[in-house]
């Protein structure tokens, strides 16, 4: 053996014992994220009024089009199990889809009024006979906010609505219209700003195919791979917020001067969380509560969406997000070179080395999925759970494949400073500095 060739081995053996280690970093992440959810729920269950704070609450959903989902997520916010909360859905437009169909939804005598401090209009809900609600629910508003100019028309929606909080509101909670609520979701949420070092709650959302085991591949790839991020949280110092699904007091928004955060960005829940994270505060997971988010993608939605996701954290998180780019590189450089080593070092304590690289590496990816597997079956409505019944498969078995995927939509991100989101093409000079380019 030549010593040029005893050095690439070597280089080899250091790289796959690189990627054994990250590969037992990934499963014991998953472990104690499962392990954390546990012993805060158990914390939940054993002292309950420590958990019971329920002040005035305003719900912020802002929403852009219609999909299958619309009617049932509004009918599951009408339904929350809550002594006193109010909604707002907010559209960019009168003539968006959604906001006629919020409306017609609603039916009933709204009021109309202009919106106190700008452009836009509001229609206002206080008598809700008309609808199937719980006693909790005061005041439901739709807002027609305007277009926006300068930030994410998602931001400016959600801007627009928070000019209705009154002075009973004590507390704001953030939705997404895409997303499916249990009835104890509010309560939920609430509860745990109740203890002054929690700034922010979150229940982070787990993608299910919305066909269930029929759902095509990129599909259930996305489901994958959006499960592997859920199950990086947990830990109060790094949590971040995730904008669907995220409760703040009324005076934590006044300290971080709220929407200062917001102003110019096309980013909700990355920015919420540094500015709590600034205030001494941390980000709260609320355990065994994962978000329901029915999903289809196409291969082409799939690399768009996840390209956008990474260029959220590149612009507004850039140390954790490094850790994308850097995390599906090194785990593909160690699949392809011991696969490679099987065919270029036959014979050899290399090639013994590549094949129990590769099996041990197989067998900690196996535990990793049945362990996200417990995650999902602990954290999820039933219905959420049983539509993952076809994704296990790659989840256990395909780990290369679909860490191919992430990578691209990693390695996409790094390019480029355009991106289109609900029909509008942005384009970034500055964190808070966006331009809207076009809209379709």
């Amino acid at each position: 053996m030549s010593i040029p060739s005893t050095i690439i081995e070597y280089a080899l053996l250091l790289l796959w014992l690189v990627w054994v280690a990250q590969a037992l970093f990934g499963a014991r992440n998953v472990y104690m994220f499962l392990r954390r959810e546990r012993k805060k729920h158990i914390e939940e269950q054993s002292n309950p009024k420590a958990f019971n704070f329920t002040p005035d609450v305003c719900v912020i959903v802002p929403v852009k089009g219609v999909d299958d989902q619309l009617e049932g997520h509004m009918q599951g916010l009408l339904e929350q199990d809550y002594p006193s909360y109010r909604l707002i859905f907010t559209t960019e437009s009168c003539d968006d889809s959604a906001y006629l169909a919020i409306k017609e939804y609603l039916s009933g005598s709204p009021e109309f009024a202009d919106l106190p401090e700008k452009d836009g209009t509001v229609l206002n809900w206080t008598s809700l006979d008309q609808l199937n609600h719980t006693p909790g629910l005061k005041s439901v508003h739709l807002v027609d906010s305007g277009l926006a100019t300068n930030e994410a028309q998602k931001i400016h929606n959600s801007i627009a609505a928070m000019q209705l909080m009154n002075d009973d509101d004590e507390a704001v909670v953030y939705a997404d219209a895409d997303a499916v609520m249990g009835s104890d979701w509010l309560k939920r949420m609430v509860g745990p700003l109740v203890n002054p070092k929690v700034g922010c709650t979150t229940a982070w959302r787990w993608l299910v195919p919305e066909l269930g085991a029929k759902a095509n591949l990129p599909t259930k790839v996305a489901c994958i791979i959006n499960s592997s991020i859920v199950t990086l949280q947990g830990r109060d110092r790094r949590n971040c917020a995730w904008g669907g699904s995220m409760a703040v007091l009324r005076q934590t928004l006044k300290d971080i001067d709220m929407p200062k955060p917001w102003r110019g960005t096309f980013n909700d829940d990355v920015n919420l969380s540094n500015a709590i994270n600034e205030l001494g505060k941390r980000v709260y997971l609320v355990p065994n509560m994962l978000v329901r988010g029915p999903v289809t993608f196409t291969w082409a939605s799939l690399l768009e969406f996840g390209r956008r996701q990474y260029m959220h954290a590149r612009v507004y998180q850039p140390a954790s997000w490094r850790v994308g780019p850097i995390g599906t590189s090194l785990y593909l450089a160690g699949f392809l070179t011991a696969v490679a080593a099987l065919f270029l070092f036959p014979d050899s304590v290399t090639w013994s080395f590549a094949i129990t690289t590769l099996i041990t590496v197989y067998i900690i990816d196996f535990i990793r999925g049945r362990l996200r597997k417990q995650v999902a079956k602990t954290s999820l409505q039933r219905q959420a759970y049983e539509e993952l019944s076809g994704v296990w498969m790659l989840e256990y078995f395909a780990t290369p494949f679909w860490m191919f995927v992430h990578w691209l939509c990693c390695i996409a991100s790094m390019f480029g400073n355009h991106f289109t989101w609900g029909g509008i093409r942005y384009k970034i000079h500055a964190p808070h500095n966006i331009e809207i380019v076009s809209r379709s």
